[in-house]
């Protein structure tokens, strides 16, 4: 790894720079518009499954990192691996 750290987007700058609604956005990942507006204004959090769909469906610009802090993101792979 370069040492570099990728600049994490937020979902709805990504949604805004796409030029799409929510609504398409939550119809490609077969969620409700409400859902993403949530997630858009961190109501809450989608879960992991959800943010590996999210990953998949912005080619990477949108991770997990855009959601949960590196401390909340170390202690979920921990439980994962024990």
């Amino acid at each position: 790894m370069s040492g570099q750290t990728k600049s994490v987007e937020r979902l709805p700058s990504y949604i805004r720079r796409m030029g799409i609604s929510m609504a398409d956005f939550a119809s490609q990942l077969g969620v409700t518009r409400e859902t993403v507006r949530a997630w858009c204004n961190m109501e809450y959090l989608p879960s992991l499954r959800r943010v590996s769909e999210i990953e998949r469906l912005t080619s990477g610009a949108v991770t997990a990192r855009s959601f949960y802090d590196d401390e909340v993101l170390k202690e979920l792979e921990i439980r994962e691996v024990g």
